[in-house]
This record gives C-alpha cells, sequence and structure tokens, in this order.
C-alpha cells in the first residue's frame, strides 16, 4: 500500500493505492519497460523515490 500527493494536498493524501516496483520489467509482452503498476491506474516506466 502506497499513499499518493498531488502538489498543493500538503500532508492529505490524494490516494491511497496498491502498488508494485521491480526493477525487471513487469509485462514482457508489452513495448517498452513497464517496471511500475499501480492499482486502478497501470503499469509503466518510472523513476522511483521512497520517502
Amino acid at each position: 500500500m502506497a499513499d499518493f500527493y498531488r502538489q498543493g494536498d500538503g500532508n492529505d493524501e490524494s490516494f491511497t493505492a496498491k502498488m508494485i516496483v521491480s526493477n525487471s520489467d513487469l509485462a514482457a509482452d508489452i513495448p517498452g519497460v513497464q517496471n511500475v503498476w499501480i492499482q486502478g491506474v497501470g503499469c509503466g516506466s518510472a523513476t522511483v523515490n521512497f520517502n
């Protein structure tokens, strides 16, 4: 589970969702590299920072 924040939300999260972050491709059958999946959003390529 992860909390997601939009700029200007301050300490109030915009939404909470399950997420998967991988150092390898999560969907090899789709062109490009998908190393992150967010519930309700989908998968894609991302540079991720954890805090």
